[in-house]
């Protein structure tokens, strides 16, 4: 009797499991199936109607109890980053459309209701009536639109800031990538953008990279070397006596110094060089200055934000080949300066 009643309860156990790996199963393939349908060759038309399909089936999911633990990364079509300290799940992806432009959207997942409101928020994408953008903090009605790709969580003072990497496919001319910065108010709103780059561009709240669509850009977090001049390089004049030109003795020669560097390794934002660059010669050309149609990679020049004090420094001339390590650890998160 014991062996019966044992094996019903099992029985009773695995098929709501069973059942509800069967649901997830179909809910997959569900969004997949929507998710190819905003990519293939088609009419924008029939592309925001799949959107809209592929939309609701998220947020009927979002609404489940164990949405936090859906595979969302089982639909290859869009972006899904969790936040380090696993406060939040981000979700983009992008529609291209006819005119080679391109439209966002995007939801941040939370793994439970907060201060009683909606456990989602969704992205609206409004980057064409966001002016001066590199300066602008936005919220989530006002999104400047990416698919994003990296997630890093800084601390400085009791303050978290998520920086995103992201790219934003632009028009047939030009693509761009997007260094985001995502926080929460002391209110508990959610805003993107903040003043935290220093040496770069005044007052600027995300970088905007632009740069030719034939191009390709590195835009990656990663640890690298540092080199810092200690000594520059320099000449010493030897030291003769005017009587010795007239002796006939040879004068004792220049010497010359090498430049003293230091080499030291951090954890940054490395990124290509972006230069107007003159197809006809492959060189850099200060006459296509603002035309980034002709913006590309400078060869082997490569720039950083270093993460130091609350702040993502601009540090130029960086080092970009991977050092060694024993085991290839991943890079981890900056540390908390105080």
């Amino acid at each position: 009797m014991r062996i019966h009643l044992k094996i019903l309860c099992t029985v009773f156990v695995l098929i709501p499991a069973l059942t509800f790996g069967q649901e997830v199963k179909q809910q997959v393939d569900t969004l997949r199936y929507y998710a190819n349908l905003l990519t293939v060759e088609s009419p924008d038309f029939q592309k925001y109607a799949a959107n809209e399909r592929f939309r609701a089936e998220l947020e009927q999911i979002f609404d489940s109890k164990k949405s936090y633990d859906f595979p969302f990364d089982s639909v290859k079509k869009m972006s899904v980053l969790t936040a380090p300290d696993k406060k939040f799940k981000l979700i983009t992806w992008a529609i291209p459309k006819e005119n080679a432009t391109y439209e966002y959207f995007g939801y941040i997942l939370f793994p439970k209701k907060i201060n009683a409101s909606n456990k989602f928020l969704p992205l609206t994408d409004n980057t064409e009536k966001i002016n001066a953008p590199e300066n602008a903090v936005t919220d989530t009605k006002n999104w400047y639109g990416a698919v994003y790709y990296k997630m890093i969580l800084t601390h400085f003072q009791g303050k978290r800031h998520y920086t995103l990497l992201g790219w934003k496919g632009n028009n047939g001319m030009t693509n761009k990538k997007v260094i985001e910065v995502l926080h929460f108010r002391s209110s508990g709103l959610l805003s993107f953008g903040a003043p935290i780059f220093r040496k770069y561009k005044d007052k600027a709240t995300r970088i905007i990279f632009e740069y030719s669509s034939r191009s390709s850009m590195l835009l990656r977090y990663d640890k690298q070397a540092i080199h810092t001049i200690i000594k520059p390089a320099h000449t010493k004049p030897g030291k003769y006596n005017p009587k010795d030109i007239n002796g006939g003795k040879a004068l004792k020669s220049d010497k010359k110094y090498e430049a003293k560097d230091k080499i030291t390794k951090s954890n940054m934002i490395v990124f290509d060089r972006l230069s107007p660059i003159d197809p006809r010669t492959a060189k850099v050309a200060t006459n296509l200055e603002g035309q980034y149609q002709f913006y590309a990679p400078e060869s082997n020049i490569m720039d950083a934000f270093i993460f130091g004090n609350g702040k993502w420094v601009y540090t130029k001339d960086v080092d970009a080949r991977n050092p060694k390590t024993k085991q290839n650890k991943a890079t981890k998160s900056p540390k908390q300066t105080k």
